[in-house]
């Protein structure tokens, strides 16, 4: 079976059984995102991400998945209703790599090259990875400056199995560069933010294995 259609199946069955009814957070969305972390075993493995009530997403949900069937990567961004996306105060990304084969540790490695190249000034608040039986699990934050007039806090957690790496992270804008402590504390603010609307879901499968190379 090709892994593909597996992925828009699998996101169509999780949202129709309702994975987020069990969780008062996930009562109101809008929109929301299934994507798989690791399904290569009897659990499978899920990222689970709703929209706030108080963002629109710039992308469409059927582009993004459309996107990931044919190219196999793709994002898909929010902002708050009252702002667009070239004058936003703060942004969620949601990006996904799916059987790529793309580690979460070469994900965060990515960023903070891209971060180092592109940047006035950087300021790394928190690093952490976190190697289950299961997935990988890294987590980042750091401020950066664009322009001497303001700074960028960005917080992100990556996801990823053998075959596929999923992750969330939301930059903030401030007027100011902020101090080591400030920094601490408003990446905590967006990492507590960012947990009402994302968890991971293990669902079991006891079948024959969707994903199947040789088929």
């Amino acid at each position: 079976m090709s892994y593909r259609p597996f992925l828009l199946i699998c996101a169509v069955l999780l949202i129709s059984t309702g994975s987020f009814s069990s969780e008062t957070k996930f009562k109101d969305f809008t929109t929301n995102l299934v994507l798989p972390v690791n399904v290569t075993g009897v659990e499978k493995i899920h990222l689970l991400f709703v929209s706030p009530d108080r963002f629109k997403n710039h992308q469409s949900p059927e582009e993004f998945y459309k996107a990931l069937s044919v190219k196999k990567s793709a994002l898909i961004e929010y902002i708050p209703k009252e702002e667009n996306i070239t004058h936003w105060s703060k942004i969620i990304t949601v990006d996904a790599y799916i059987d790529l084969g793309m580690d979460s540790e070469t994900m965060l490695r990515r960023h903070i090259e891209n971060i180092q190249n592109n940047t006035l000034k950087h300021q790394v608040i928190a690093k952490k990875i976190e190697t289950n039986p299961e997935y990988k699990k890294v987590s980042f934050a750091i401020q950066y400056q664009l322009n001497p007039n303001s700074s960028e806090v960005l917080f992100m957690h990556y996801f990823s199995g053998p075959y596929d790496c999923v992750g969330v992270q939301m930059t903030q804008k401030y007027d100011h560069w902020l101090s080591a402590s400030d920094t601490e504390k408003e990446a905590k603010k967006i990492e507590s933010f960012l947990s009402k609307y994302m968890q991971l879901n293990s669902t079991y499968q006891f079948n024959k294995s969707s994903r199947n190379k040789d088929s």
